[in-house]
């Protein structure tokens, strides 16, 4: 894994906010859960997002101009500072990173956060899901399994995880089939589940049913990369 350029989990000391910092930090909390929200509400509708998403193209990165100033980083690095321990605010920078083209950088921001909270299978599934958009295939596979692993009938992980298998080099498609099945079997009545029947169709499989599990094509040999 590449080293991500470090960045200071102590920043310089800046000048005392005023009094509203603290309503400053809520709004910027507040728009952070609503992008990440809307991102998966996409991710699991909309294909043409999904696509995008997972493609391994350094199109697939959103670039950020490292010689501005960007807000709202600076106000997730001032809350880290102020309470360093705080697992879901280490996470909420890493998402904020890996989501604007820099997932180099978030990785240790999610790994620091996961060594806080290593139970914490929301925070382990949003960098998981990072690392994927990242192509990190092996490393994003082995986050998507701990989080099934604990959590079974998650049906987000396992469509994750399906999508991962479908987007790798070269596919895993009967792999990426079973997945998507096991979303059908876990949360029939879920939108990711529709989501997942039509991946399966569009992978060649069967016309899924909920509560039965359709014949897989033979397994194609799973890729190898180093991340």
């Amino acid at each position: 894994m590449s080293q991500p350029r470090k960045r200071p989990i102590s920043p310089q000391p800046r000048k005392k906010r005023p009094q509203t910092g603290g309503k400053k930090s809520q709004r910027i909390y507040a728009i952070l859960g609503v992008v990440v929200a809307f991102s998966l509400i996409a991710a699991i509708i909309v294909p043409p997002i999904i696509d995008f998403l997972t493609q391994t193209s350094d199109d697939s990165t959103i670039n950020v101009d490292q010689s501005t100033t960007d807000p709202v980083e600076e106000q997730l690095l001032a809350e880290i500072e102020a309470n360093p321990e705080n697992a879901e605010s280490l996470a909420a920078l890493g998402n904020y990173l890996g989501n604007t083209g820099s997932v180099d950088e978030a990785i240790p921001w999610y790994e620091k956060a996961l060594e806080l909270a290593p139970d914490n299978w929301d925070i382990r599934l949003g960098f998981a899901r990072v690392l994927a958009n990242g192509a990190k295939r092996a490393d994003a596979e082995l986050q998507f399994k701990k989080v099934i692993a604990a959590q079974p009938n998650d049906p987000l992980a396992h469509f994750s995880l399906g999508q991962l298998y479908a987007n790798w080099v070269p596919p895993r498609t009967a792999e990426a089939i079973v997945e998507y099945q096991t979303v059908i079997e876990v949360g029939p009545d879920t939108f990711v589940a529709e989501r997942a029947a039509e991946e399966i169709l569009q992978l060649g499989g069967a016309s899924p049913v909920a509560g039965t599990l359709v014949a897989s094509p033979v397994a194609t040999p799973a890729g190898t990369e180093s991340t």
